[in-house]
């Protein structure tokens, strides 16, 4: 099940490849489940690089897994979400629904993310070729573990200049934006152009995530 408050959660469409045959599970709960694992290509500053997605999905709703054969192109869409433990990011997908036709032959993650966490220590202002003034900044998501904390960084741009006085450096916000993934120099990198932006006021909770 997902966790009543998560910190980093995105609504997208994943277009690529099932390169991990779907089996059925069943949970803590008796209720069973389908999982399997998806490819993506994701193009690099060298070339392209692979990126690997776990899916998961409600039995109810899709239990014919002779669909979901190594080698399948499909679109998945439902729930992103991020797990981050050392040096590893695990990207989960919670899948609402698939298709098996008219998949594009370019592999992609697309989509809107809703972001809970504590601004970086600088907001800077910058001026596009163009003339037009926007800021960039970064945010952190922290999760406790058993033997501390594991952190996201989101690199946000803000375009519409949404920004306004009451958000300051190193406070806690939440932002709502687009999700956009891509490598620099082989390793995954998370970004952001905001629509939205308030400060974020956490409630008590029994999460482990902060």
């Amino acid at each position: 099940n997902i966790k009543a408050i998560i910190m980093i959660k995105c609504e997208v469409s994943v277009c690529g490849t099932i390169n991990k045959e779907a089996i059925i599970r069943t949970n803590k709960d008796g209720k069973s489940f389908m999982s399997f694992a998806m490819n993506i290509v994701l193009p690099t500053t060298s070339g392209s690089k692979v990126l690997d997605v776990s899916v998961l999905c409600d039995c109810e709703k899709n239990n014919d897994v002779s669909k979901f054969c190594i080698g399948t192109r499909l679109n998945a869409s439902g729930t992103l979400l991020f797990k981050k433990r050392g040096e590893n990011l695990y990207l989960n997908l919670y899948a609402e629904g698939f298709e098996f036709e008219n998949v594009a032959a370019i592999d992609s993650i697309k989509g809107s993310m809703q972001f809970r966490g504590k601004l970086g220590k600088t907001i800077e202002e910058k001026t596009d070729k163009k003339g037009n003034k926007y800021h960039t900044f970064s945010g952190v998501s922290s999760e406790k573990v058993s033997d501390g904390f594991e952190y996201i960084w989101i690199s946000f741009f803000d375009f519409s200049q949404v920004l306004d006085d009451a958000i300051k450096p190193e406070t806690k916000v939440e932002i709502e934006g687009t999700l956009d993934l891509s490598f620099f120099k082989d390793k995954l990198t998370i970004s952001s152009r905001i629509k939205s932006v308030s400060p974020y006021v956490p409630v008590a909770n029994t999460s482990n995530q902060e």
